[in-house]
């Protein structure tokens, strides 16, 4: 009701009493005087300033309510039914994708951190105990539905009367004592493989390596079967020995491991209710007009590819392609990537400084002694969609190489070449690009720019140098 209806409403009740009203005595109407009417006015004005005062100070009680249980962790009933409903719709596999948690942080005001969190305690209240069926898993949840919320959701009592349906969601970190996360890591003996098992023996998570094969279908079912993961890491595939060039002479290997293998993984994965964290690759674009050298503009994750000058790469971006299909894998595109162990093979900055002659291109990379660390929290937010994993910020091998003699080796030394020079001595061309790291910084603000990075993780622990 607006300050104008109230207005004739209470005026149009006064006018009637004093036309028909007639006391008891037989004096006739009461008519009130002047100054009666005059005071009968004020205080009526003073009672409407009362009334606003108090609702304005009732709704900034509730408001500071809101707020403080927002602070406390504590959703309100209305933005859980926004979220409950999103995971009756989505039953068959709950994970929301990118778009999909940024659509319930605008229909329910929370913070993209909230959403995670409630996500990741309702699957854990919800989670299998053996690797069973979606469907199988759907008619337990119903079936368990009343004790199961009964046991999350508290009742508040809300001074005026009302109830409020409140869930208070606990910082999420994938794990409880119910229902613990296990990983299952395909890829024991590469290189990204093997940290990866350290860092779950370093972190306390229960892992087991796998012992199937991509391409073949019923060694990961019964991989699945025996581990009953949580998650499940693709940190296998063939890149070639001793360089991608080998993928050009060994075409249906290559197809067999980086497309059938991985696609056969993930669809055996989505049959299981499993999110797939794949270790992928971003040398699947080329600086082009749009994003040109030196531009500071980079691919985004939904940019197409445009570098087709590999038959390894051409089938990277193939699986990439394909897997938007499956809600339920998470691609990290790496580039370049570097460790501290300068004695490893596969590390960049150890393959450069064993090379006669190298470019000098800036490109993105990945700090993985950084990075991999990250790629273990983003599976306990069961984060999916395609993501650059590679540090914000390009660093050319001159730079990199500068460090190295800076830090290590004060008297090492290197020669630079074209692309064109280059093209003479290897097979097939090789990717130089720059990817936005924007949506993995914005999930995860500490993460360092390339330059800063490299300084702290790679070249500051092996420091021979005096400074």
């Amino acid at each position: 009701m607006s300050d104008d209806e109230e207005d004739f409403q209470m005026d149009g009740s006064l006018d009637q009493s004093s036309a028909e009203g007639h006391d008891m005595m037989g004096f006739g109407p009461l008519l009130p005087t002047e100054s009666e009417r005059s005071l009968m006015e004020r205080v009526r004005q003073e009672l409407k300033i009362e009334l606003k005062q108090g609702f304005k100070s009732r709704i900034e009680d509730v408001r500071e309510e809101i707020l403080r249980k927002r602070r406390a962790g504590k959703l309100p009933g209305d933005t859980t039914s926004v979220l409950k409903a999103w995971w009756q719709q989505h039953a068959k596999w709950p994970y929301p994708t990118e778009d999909d948690k940024a659509k319930l942080v605008e229909e329910t005001g929370l913070q993209l951190k909230q959403i995670n969190n409630w996500f990741i305690n309702q699957r854990k209240r919800n989670w299998h105990s053996n690797s069973q069926s979606v469907t199988s898993l759907k008619s337990k949840r119903k079936r368990d539905d009343d004790s199961t919320y009964a046991d999350d959701e508290n009742i508040d009592i809300s001074e005026d009367g009302e109830i409020e349906e409140i869930l208070n969601e606990p910082e999420a970190n994938g794990a409880s004592a119910d229902h613990p996360i296990k990983f299952l890591i395909y890829g024991r003996t590469g290189w990204i493989g093997g940290l990866l098992g350290t860092l779950c023996q370093a972190q306390a998570i229960p892992f087991q390596y796998a012992s199937g094969r991509l391409e073949d279908r019923a060694s990961l079912e019964k991989d699945i079967a025996e581990v009953k993961p949580t998650h499940v890491f693709n940190a296998a595939g063939v890149t070639g020995r001793p360089n991608v060039d080998w993928c050009e002479s060994h075409k249906v290997e290559t197809i067999r491991t980086n497309v059938v293998g991985t696609l056969t993984l993930a669809d055996v994965c989505r049959q299981h209710g499993l999110l797939l964290l794949n270790y992928a690759t971003g040398c699947i674009f080329e600086y082009d007009s749009g994003h040109p050298l030196g531009s500071g503009i980079g691919f985004k994750e939904n940019d197409t590819p445009n570098f087709t000058g590999s038959f390894y790469s051409k089938t990277k971006a193939m699986v990439e392609d394909l897997l938007k299909n499956y809600d339920n894998v998470c691609t990290l595109r790496v580039r370049m990537p570097i460790s501290s162990d300068l004695s490893n093979p596969r590390n960049f900055i150890t393959k450069i400084t064993r090379y006669e002659k190298v470019v000098d291109i800036p490109n993105s990379m990945t700090i993985l002694d950084e990075l991999l660390p990250i790629s273990i929290e983003m599976a306990k937010r069961n984060l999916t969609g395609i993501w650059n994993f590679t540090n914000p910020g390009v660093v050319s091998h001159n730079e990199i190489l500068e460090m190295y003699r800076e830090y290590v080796d004060p008297n090492f030394t290197w020669k630079n070449f074209t692309l064109e020079e280059q093209a003479k001595v290897i097979v097939a061309p090789r990717s130089n690009n720059e990817l936005d790291a924007t949506k993995l910084k914005t999930e995860f603000p500490e993460l360092l720019s390339i330059k800063d990075s490299l300084v702290k993780y790679v070249f500051q622990p092996n420091q021979k140098v005096k400074a």
